[in-house]
């Protein structure tokens, strides 16, 4: 008989982290991952991508302006409060900022079954 999986934040496995911006996985069936993410107050992640995942993101607690790279080569910017829901579609270059002095908490689910995350140092390049 199947059974009901519990996972607090001290049995999560660590992920591959973008500089500021820790990641847990939560769990993980074939081309599905769940991860919470978190960063500290005042921070900025570094630049990254997700790969050809499809990341769909449920803002828990804080705020988040989250800045990326458009098609045509500039950059753009998104904010969300707690509560809110995003889309990042594959590969879009994008990087988390958090400019609340709280810590905020994101629940990702990425599809697709290529790495986590690829961390970028120029966001246009």
């Amino acid at each position: 008989m199947p059974d009901i999986q519990r996972v607090t934040p001290e049995t999560a496995d660590d992920a591959a982290e973008t500089p500021a911006l820790s990641r847990q996985q939560i769990f993980s069936d074939d081309d599905v991952r769940i991860l919470r993410a978190r960063m500290g107050p005042d921070t900025t992640s570094g630049w990254h991508h997700h790969n050809d995942n499809d990341n769909y993101v449920f803002f828990a607690a804080g705020e988040a302006r989250v800045e990326f790279v458009t098609d045509d080569g500039s950059i753009e910017e998104r904010r969300f409060t707690a509560g809110e829901f995003m889309y990042v579609p594959p590969r879009v270059v994008h990087r988390d900022v958090n400019p609340a002095d709280e810590e905020q908490i994101a629940v990702l689910a990425l599809i697709g079954d290529d790495p986590v995350v690829t961390n970028v140092e120029d966001p246009t390049g």
